[in-house]
């Protein structure tokens, strides 16, 4: 292994230094702030690297860039701009809160320094501060899934593409519903079993979730559709975390995107007696503006994986990542009557 120590006034200028010398592939193992002879403060970075190689291609240098981006994040942390900047002013349009997007935009601008692109550069911190997970993970075989959330969420709709899409796959799909407030609730699940040839599943009162999912043994994977309550009435919470308790399952809370910013982030903390472990963004058709998705994940600190963005089944479901995101960041909220003007 080989071992260098870099001095620099800032932290951007130590990432060139450390590129320029060691390469992509170079690990910071300490930074601390030092004063110069000439009583200036600055940095004093220790990297190092495991063997002298030719300058990665751009793909490789996404892949071996983590250690890099926390850097640029701790340095966003510690110096943020007092300016908004192109970046940020575009995060802030979208509805990204200011320290969010002000922190977002320092380590963009400090990893593009470096030679990244502005594409990559977001794409590479939205993936180290907000948590993403795979649909194998959301959909564990044997693992009921059980979708929660306020009232017009979208529960329903996404709970039916959620089922076509693993039945395309092979997978044999049972469909239970705790919903039997709505109007027409039942009748909606059903004409979805029936298009997967199953039968619905239905609590009805009296009933438990538990007693249910010891009937759907035989599916590879059982999907729930709880019923839509206000997220201000914590009695009808309680009644649903009565029915989950003691079971092992996965919750995943649906929460629209034509929200307004403050409402969405609310939500998990609204249904946090039902501990989801998710989060699924619905109507992502009925919005131009994202903050909202983003601010959620990191104040809540809880892992996407799926989108909705229209009424299409199945075709109408995303797998969020950090590259899906990133594209749509960077593209200016321009209203439908703004772009025929």
């Amino acid at each position: 292994m080989r071992l260098k120590r870099f001095t620099a006034p800032t932290m951007t200028e130590a990432l060139k230094l450390i590129k320029n010398d060691l390469g992509q592939d170079a690990v910071i193992l300490s930074t601390r702030k030092i004063t110069g002879e000439d009583g200036k403060q600055g940095l004093e970075i220790t990297a190092a690297i495991e063997q002298i190689s030719p300058p990665p291609s751009q793909e490789e240098a996404i892949t071996t860039a983590p250690t890099t981006v926390d850097v640029a994040l701790q340095e966003a942390d510690i110096n943020k701009p007092a300016e908004l900047d192109d970046m940020s002013t575009r995060l802030i349009e979208h509805g990204v809160l200011p320290h969010i997007s002000q922190r977002i935009a320092k380590a963009v601008h400090a990893l593009m320094d470096t030679g990244f692109t502005e594409e990559d550069g977001l794409e590479m911190v939205l993936s180290k501060i907000i948590r993403f997970t795979s649909p194998d993970t959301v959909l564990e075989t044997k693992k009921p899934l059980i979708l929660i959330g306020s009232t017009g969420a979208g529960k329903t709709t996404t709970l039916a593409k959620i089922a076509v899409n693993e039945r395309m796959h092979g997978h044999k799909v049972a469909l239970v519903t705790m919903d039997t407030y709505k109007i027409g609730g039942v009748e909606q699940l059903d004409i979805y079993a029936d298009a997967l040839k199953e039968s619905l599943h239905i609590i009805r009162a009296g009933q438990t979730l538990a007693d249910t999912i010891k009937d759907t043994t035989d599916y590879d994977l059982v999907l729930v559709d709880s019923a839509g309550i206000n997220p201000y009435e914590s009695s009808r919470i309680a009644d649903i975390a009565s029915q989950l308790e003691g079971l092992d399952v996965t919750t995943a809370i649906v929460v629209p995107c034509n929200l307004n910013s403050f409402e969405m982030m609310t939500l998990p903390k609204a249904f946090a007696p039902l501990n989801p472990q998710n989060i699924i963004f619905s109507k992502m058709d009925e919005t131009i503006f994202l903050g909202g998705m983003i601010n959620t994940a990191i104040e809540n600190n809880l892992p996407l994986c799926f989108a909705t963005d229209g009424q299409r089944v199945p075709q109408d479901l995303l797998q969020l990542d950090a590259q899906s995101l990133s594209r749509r960041l960077l593209i200016r909220p321009t209203l439908p009557w703004e772009e025929s003007a």
